[in-house]
Order: structure tokens, then C-alpha cells, then sequence
């Protein structure tokens, strides 16, 4: 749920969208997001909350074989906007492509766009990196010196105390920017910075090296 209730036409509304990697599972073509009621005029409820398994931290989930729902949502709805402290493992890449940007649209700030230059790792520091992982991909807010850390090999991870938060406050900012060209529109206003809310954004984090 994005948005809502909206009262209308005798009917109570929410703004849906579909949980795209899970829907896709089940559907070919998942519906974009849209108005839904909640229940018809005489009270047969039409949507029904579901509320998410929680955990310590992010990487509670990671230890789940099949992620549902996206990490993203769960947080929000286990965290909302608390500061999480915890250890993890940490390690960077290029970033080869990006699907969550699908038309002449860019979203800004840019350092909370889900596409970036570099992705930026966090895995469960009791996993095997030896046997391959899920991974928690995150933000790195402006503020953190991403280059002080130790300087890693590609595949290589460090051992970090991290801070973050879901529903970071810049996230009330995000907005779509159209950069020209053919294709769709970009997402309504309230999709875009429920995107933004959903990241992980890392506030502090500091090599145990170094402690």
C-alpha cells in the first residue's frame, strides 16, 4: 500500500503496486499501480493487510532461500525510520545495468536512486562467503567516506559496524525527472518516493581493522 484511504464514490481507496520480482512469479505482467477499494458498499472486504515476518536487522531476512516480500517493504514495515546498528560484511561492484529504471526518467537526489554507478553489498557476517550469499544491496549517504575504508580486491569483503535507516528523511524529496525520448511516463509521485523509502540507507560505517 502507498497511499490511502480515499473516501470516494462510497468506497474507501488505496493506491496498490505489485511487488514486482514476486509478482512476476505469478503473473507475466503484473498491473501497475493503481486505486483499489477496499471493500465493497455493503462491507465484503476486498483487500486484507499482511504484515511481514520481522527480524533483528536487514540481514535476518537474507538467511531465506526465497525473499518475500522485497526486503525493502518488509523494512519499512518491521523499522520504519529507527537507526539499526549491527555488524555485517561489506563489499562493492560495478553495477552491470539497472532494472528499476525503465523510461526517459531519472530520480533525483541521485545518491537515493535505486540505480547507481557502483552497488554497494551488506551480507550476514555468520554466512560462508566461500559458498555464495544473498546479499542486502544498500545506499550510502553523501556524508559517509566510503573512502576511508581499507581498499578491497574485486569479490573481496571487510568486516564493518554499520548504522542505517529505511525512510531516510531525504527520501520525502525524491522526484522523477524526465530526460526526453520515447517511451512510458515515469511513476506516479507516491511510487517514486516509496522507492526511495525502501532503500537502506547506510549513515555510518566503520572497519573493525581500524577498531
Amino acid at each position: 500500500m502507498i497511499d490511502g484511504p480515499v473516501s470516494g464514490s462510497g468506497y474507501h481507496w488505496y493506491l496498490i503496486d505489485s511487488l514486482s520480482e514476486v509478482d512476476l512469479q505469478v503473473h507475466p505482467d503484473p498491473p501497475p499501480p493503481g486505486w483499489v477499494a477496499a471493500a465493497s458498499r455493503d462491507g465484503e472486504p476486498w483487500l486484507a493487510s499482511y504484515a511481514p515476518h520481522c527480524v533483528k536487522t536487514p540481514l535476518g531476512w537474507l538467511k531465506s532461500e526465497f525473499i518475500y516480500p522485497p526486503v525493502g517493504l518488509s523494512g519499512l514495515a518491521c523499522f520504519g525510520d529507527r537507526t539499526l546498528r549491527f555488524s555485517a560484511f561489506y563489499s562493492s561492484r560495478p553495477r552491470e545495468g539497472c532494472v528499476d529504471a525503465t523510461g526517459p526518467w531519472r530520480i533525483e537526489p541521485s545518491w537515493l536512486a535505486p540505480c547507481s554507478e557502483r552497488e554497494y553489498l551488506l551480507a550476514d557476517p555468520e554466512t560462508n562467503l566461500a559458498h555464495g550469499v544473498n546479499t542486502l544491496s544498500v545506499t550510502i549517504e553523501p556524508s559517509v567516506d566510503i573512502e576511508a575504508l581499507p581498499k578491497l580486491e574485486p569479490d573481496h569483503w571487510l568486516y564493518v559496524d554499520v548504522a542505517g535507516q529505511f525512510a531516510h528523511p531525504a527520501a520525502d524529496d525524491c522526484h522523477a525527472v524526465p530526460t526526453g525520448g520515447d517511451g512510458e511516463g515515469p511513476p506516479p509521485a507516491e511510487v517514486v518516493v516509496l522507492g526511495c523509502r525502501a532503500e537502506f540507507v547506510v549513515t555510518s560505517i566503520k572497519s573493525h581493522i581500524d577498531t
